[in-house]
């Protein structure tokens, strides 16, 4: 068992067995950059084990072996959405997922060094999940909700309907000309309106 420290930028490697605990990293001569809390967040493994820790305030990012040796920095946070503190791995891709724990939150997709925000949540979200069963992200959002996240953002069998609206493409014209042939007649993108529950296309 892996935990990180209240206080200093420490990694602790815990024995199940007998519960000692061993110091597998302290921060010294600057190796992980000041922020604001002065300690880290929470921690994760990928499914190379490879060690993750965040730190509370910038939210950046740093990667470990197993035995605590320092990688290096490999992703920050940042931005509008500050003082991170969650941070998770789904592992069938490696992505990690850090949450913030302002009183408007976002939830971050790092992947390859890149860093953005994916979902903006209502209110602080201190942890985050990730469940390799049903491969959805879990988001505990205070004071009293649970936000389930799917982290793969392109369906299998794609399916046009509203509630799974995933892209939109603007169209430089407000006619749709079809090809001479096809039996189809040319039908009026200013006439065209989404509602709540349908997709309307007037016209033939």
């Amino acid at each position: 068992v892996y935990c990180t420290r209240n206080s200093g930028y420490g990694i602790v490697k815990i024995n199940p067995s007998n519960g000692a605990q061993t110091n597998i990293f302290t921060a010294s001569g600057g190796n992980i950059a000041a922020d604001t809390y002065g300690n880290f967040a929470l921690c994760t493994f990928d499914r190379d084990e490879y060690f993750y820790c965040i730190t509370r305030g910038v939210g950046n990012i740093y990667k470990f072996t197993k035995d605590g040796t320092l990688i290096g920095l490999i992703a920050t946070t940042g931005g509008a959405y500050s003082n991170p503190c969650g941070l998770t791995c789904d592992i069938t891709t490696n992505i990690l997922y850090a949450t913030t724990t302002g009183t408007t939150a976002a939830l971050f997709k790092i992947n390859g060094g890149i860093s953005d925000v994916y979902v903006v949540l209502p209110n602080h979200a201190f942890s985050v999940f990730y469940d390799k069963i049903t491969k959805k992200v879990y988001v505990p959002v205070r004071p009293q909700s649970v936000y389930i996240v799917n982290p793969y953002t392109q369906p299998a069998t794609p399916t046009i309907s509203n509630d799974k609206l995933l892209y939109y493409y603007k169209f430089e014209a407000d006619y749709l000309n079809y090809a001479s042939g096809t039996g189809v007649s040319d039908a009026s993108a200013s006439g065209v309106s989404i509602s709540s529950n349908s997709l309307l296309l007037p016209g033939t």
